[in-house]
């Protein structure tokens, strides 16, 4: 540990250059434990990409872990203090971290065994909605007056949260597939690879809700006796962060690649796309409607370049076992073309790194009609 940090301070002022799949801040420190005990190969096999829960992986694989602590992060403990609050009390939490309502009021008087708890969410309230504004006087004279307010009723207790699955237990962040489908009348068997890291119907345990981050998918198509490349996409992410009375945050997407989507000439279509919108946590899941632009290049259109604008609604469940989603997306394109497609996808956990995936398609452009249905056994490592 010492001739760890001794080697640290060395470094300062050392200048490293910076590549985003391999040689990143995660990598860096397998490096550095490295260094600190030369006995250990931690770097190795990381030629091409060094996601950085692949690297704790790494680093448990080696024996290197001795304890594993769950800490709950203040966004957790805020969801806990608010968990058992009538609606009328979360109203009351939004009025004192606005200020619109005194912490010695007759509301806050009226409380008996939530007192405590109103005023300590207000206060965790008001301090993240401030977290990166610069320091005002009015909104820490706020946020000081609630933690008294708290602490003068004693020590806050939380409830023992319950603690999720460790990142380094999810799924592996590498995934091949290989599926078989149906496009119209014509069958077809389709390839797959994806170098990282997780889209939001593999499962959830160890994951994020929500979120989806894909890095260089890469698609074939066996059909007509021809392989053909079906998408190429460098980078697909999606962040659906639902609102709610405490939250207001946008959920926003970006996408961007080949893709041969269906239509009349089923050519390969350059894109890149763009989401923003809002989701809300109903019917058991989550719910999202975005706003949609899309720019596409299509070599064998009339014209090629082609700017869309539309939006996109849907349902999406995620679960550890089972994840599903239902989708309905509309495009109108300059060229006075319309692209409507509707999209169903669901995802089995078969074993810790196996899957089984189920997706149907419709769309429909310039009059004509096209579906497709297909599942895919999926393996990650």
């Amino acid at each position: 540990m010492d001739f760890l940090v001794k080697h640290g301070w060395e470094l300062n002022g050392i200048r490293f250059g910076y590549y985003f799949f391999d040689q990143n801040c995660a990598y860096r420190l397998l490096e550095l434990l490295e260094v600190a005990r030369p006995s250990l190969d931690l770097s190795s096999g990381f030629d091409y990409y060094a996601m950085p829960v692949d690297t704790i992986r790494r680093v448990v694989d080696e024996g290197l872990v001795k304890e594993v602590e769950f800490r709950p992060s203040k966004q957790l403990q805020f969801e806990q203090l608010i968990g058992g609050l009538s609606e009328s009390e979360k109203d009351l939490v939004v009025a004192l971290a606005e200020g619109r309502e005194a912490v010695d009021g007759q509301k806050v008087s009226a409380l008996a065994q939530t007192k405590q708890q109103v005023l300590m969410a207000a206060y965790r309230l008001l301090r993240y909605q401030h977290n990166k504004s610069s320091r005002d006087s009015e909104i820490a004279k706020r946020s000081l007056t609630l933690l008294r307010a708290s602490q003068t009723l004693g020590e806050m207790p939380y409830a023992s949260a319950a603690a999720p699955t460790r990142p380094d237990l999810g799924h592996p962040t590498s995934q091949f597939n290989v599926g078989a489908g149906v496009l119209e009348d014509q069958e077809f068997i389709d390839l797959q690879w994806r170098i990282s890291y997780h889209d939001t119907l593999d499962p959830l345990a160890g994951y994020p809700v929500g979120a989806g981050l894909e890095m260089l998918r890469v698609g074939l198509r066996w059909q007509d006796d021809q392989l053909k490349l079906q998408e190429l996409v460098p980078v697909d992410i999606r962040s659906l962060s639902p609102r709610s009375q405490f939250a207001k945050g946008l959920s926003w997407g970006v996408k961007g690649g080949l893709e041969r989507i269906p239509s009349a000439e089923h050519s390969l279509k350059t894109g890149l796309q763009g989401d923003v919108g809002g989701s809300w946590r109903e019917l058991g899941g989550t719910s999202y409607v975005l706003v949609r632009p899309r720019l596409e290049y299509n070599p064998e259109s009339a014209v090629n370049w082609q700017l869309g604008l539309g939006g996109v609604v849907g349902q999406l469940w995620q679960g550890e076992r089972i994840s599903a989603e239902l989708s309905a997306e509309y495009l109108d394109f300059t060229t006075a073309a319309s692209r409507t497609r509707y999209q169903f996808g669901m995802n089995l956990k078969l074993q810790h790194a196996q899957s089984l995936r189920l997706s149907l398609d419709y769309s429909r452009q310039q009059g004509e009609e096209f579906t497709e249905a297909k599942l895919a056994w999926r393996r990650y490592f």
